[in-house]
């Protein structure tokens, strides 16, 4: 049939108001503080700015192992690395809803959809109950020693992130990606960081190489990012059969050698389905409805990243997380950043969210160790975060950021 103009006119308009294309023009802000009040319970602000990282792999064949990256010295990549072929997928939340929390739930295919919880966001309806840890809340205020920092080994010397550690810093942990810092992995002379560091195994190689573990180590770091398919040097990609396998036998000889050291899992870079899979084959007999039972094999953290700009979207994505695996949780790398997405955030942006996030992780009983990614001098160590989430800048000195995470996560009034 016939449509006059004006007929034509009016339903463009109404095809433009739909929720496809207002959450594309939503998309176009970065670091969102996400909360106003409204009353006895919080009005969300939806925001389509949330993104969490999945790297999604294809085949086995489209990688090959890295000879360096972020737990070596780099001596074979020319060029800059970037999480360019991180797979980026957004999260939508409702539109809007007056929740006291929001949750987040995942499907049979890995993906993760946004639910309301009634209650606060430390006890989730219907979620499993986890030990407390030492970093657990007292009367509502945060314990200290939860913040810590990474120095990607590749800066070499290790003396910039002492800083960090002063009587006044709430940072408490750092690491560098590797199995120690100053027993050979990097230049120390001089230098001593009162701090505790956890060393890393960076890949399943990484366990029996020549360097040693880091003297009096109470924690260990499993391997970095292994469901991430990248030739960056970022990881060392396994399928999660072939990573369950090498795990079994290692965690072993880990726990015989060192008895009363806590074990992280293998950190994502985040595909739930890998490391479903995962526990799946190290445990298949237990579930994580109690923290995986008896299971020898098992892990004593649940370790994940995320990249994301959206701080109910944070929340939410990690509570499902450590739901999903019923462990405590160590939060390894985060910062105010959307791979792939413009306008880059603010520094007022990134301050915020920082602020935000901090307090909430600070909170959560389940939480026991979190650590901000964007500690380098040289920018190439940022690995294609925005330098808007430096903590120290490329001479070293800490930014206004750095100083801000060391007071607590909270601003410093000017």
């Amino acid at each position: 049939m016939d449509l006059s103009p004006k007929l034509m006119l009016i339903l463009l308009l109404v095809l433009f108001l739909t929720p496809e294309y207002t959450l594309a023009a939503k998309h176009k802000r970065a670091c969102k503080a996400s909360v106003t009040q409204s009353g006895p319970s919080a009005t969300v602000t939806q925001s389509i700015d949330a993104i969490i990282l999945v790297a999604e792999p294809t085949s086995s064949s489209d990688i090959s192992t890295p000879t360096s990256g972020l737990g070596a010295v780099q001596t074979t990549e020319a060029s800059t690395p970037l999480y360019t072929d991180k797979v980026i997928g957004s999260m939508d939340l409702p539109k809007s809803d007056t929740i006291s929390a929001v949750s987040a739930t995942s499907t049979s295919d890995g993906n993760i959809t946004a639910s309301s919880v009634v209650g606060t966001t430390t006890s989730v309806a219907g979620s499993l109950s986890v030990p407390a840890t030492s970093s657990a809340t007292t009367n509502g205020s945060p314990s200290a020693g939860k913040a810590g920092v990474g120095l990607p080994v590749q800066e070499v010397d290790a003396a910039p992130v002492a800083q960090f550690f002063t009587p006044e810093s709430t940072v408490a942990w750092w690491f560098n990606w590797n199995k120690n810092w100053n027993q050979g992995v990097m230049t120390s002379d001089g230098v001593s960081i009162d701090g505790e560091f956890v060393p890393m195994i960076f890949g399943p190689t990484y366990l029996d190489n020549e360097d040693t573990f880091q003297e009096g180590f109470t924690e260990l770091m499993g391997y970095n990012e292994p469901d991430l398919k990248t030739s960056t040097g970022v990881s060392v990609y396994l399928e999660p059969a072939q990573a369950a396998e090498t795990w079994k036998t290692q965690i072993v000889q880990i726990r015989q050698q060192y008895p009363n050291v806590k074990i992280h899992s293998p950190v994502m870079a985040s595909n739930k389905t890998w490391l479903s899979d995962f526990f799946k084959a190290i445990c298949p007999d237990n579930s994580p409805s109690d923290g995986w039972g008896d299971c020898v094999y098992k892990p004593d953290y649940v370790s994940t990243h995320l990249y994301n700009t959206d701080v109910e979207y944070f929340k939410g994505t990690l509570t499902a997380f450590q739901k999903e695996f019923g462990l405590p949780m160590v939060l390894s790398e985060f910062a105010c950043y959307q791979f792939g997405s413009d306008p880059h955030p603010s520094l007022e942006e990134v301050s915020t969210f920082m602020q935000e996030t901090t307090a909430w992780l600070d909170q959560q009983d389940w939480v026991v160790k979190y650590a901000w990614f964007g500690n380098a001098r040289n920018s190439e160590y940022l690995f294609g975060v925005y330098e808007t989430n430096r903590l120290m800048d490329a001479s070293g000195a800490l930014t206004d950021l750095g100083r801000q995470y060391m007071n607590g996560g909270k601003k410093i009034s000017a």
